[in-house]
């Protein structure tokens, strides 16, 4: 039950950073031979940490949004996300300039509530264009929940790695 509470802990969390301005997806589910796709690029401004530098980072750049959705026809969906941030930073303190790419790739499939499995594969990339330290964050998580409703796989790993002076 705990793995059960975790697991809705960070799809919520993942749903909390999106967008509010995506299309639901109870209203984009299409058939396998109309597969619904949501495909734009935003502008993205904001404040970054790095943790390699230990600053924050101001950044503007662009988010591109992916999204297929498609119904298997046996009362299966078939969820497929593409994320990917590019930009420029500053560090505030430092003066260091960064050039950024968040790529973020998940994939659900359910049929009704169970069975679930969920995929997310995350990328951060902060790379110092000078003589300073690249920060290479990367996570993996994935969650399977049988048509009983238990949990019978759940995996998260992540490194932070900083590469160079």
């Amino acid at each position: 039950m705990t793995r059960l509470f975790v697991a809705l802990i960070a799809a919520l969390i993942l749903v909390a950073c999106s967008d509010t301005t995506e299309p639901s997806f109870s209203s984009d589910v299409a058939t396998v031979s109309q597969a619904k796709d949501f495909n734009e690029w935003t502008p993205w401004q904001g404040t970054l940490w790095n943790a390699c530098h230990q600053e924050s980072m101001d950044f503007d750049g662009k988010r591109k949004r992916l999204r297929t959705v498609t119904e298997d026809g046996n009362g299966g969906f078939h969820f497929n996300f593409h994320r990917n941030w590019h930009g420029t930073a500053i560090g505030q303190q430092s003066g260091n300039v960064y050039n950024i790419n968040f790529p973020i790739n998940w994939t659900e499939n359910s049929r009704g509530p169970y069975p679930y499995v969920f995929n997310r594969v995350w990328y951060n990339n902060i790379t110092c264009r000078g003589k300073c330290a690249t920060q290479l964050f990367r996570t993996k998580y994935h969650l399977t929940i049988n048509a009983n409703g238990e949990v019978t796989s759940e995996k998260e790993t992540w490194s932070i790695e900083c590469k160079g002076p």
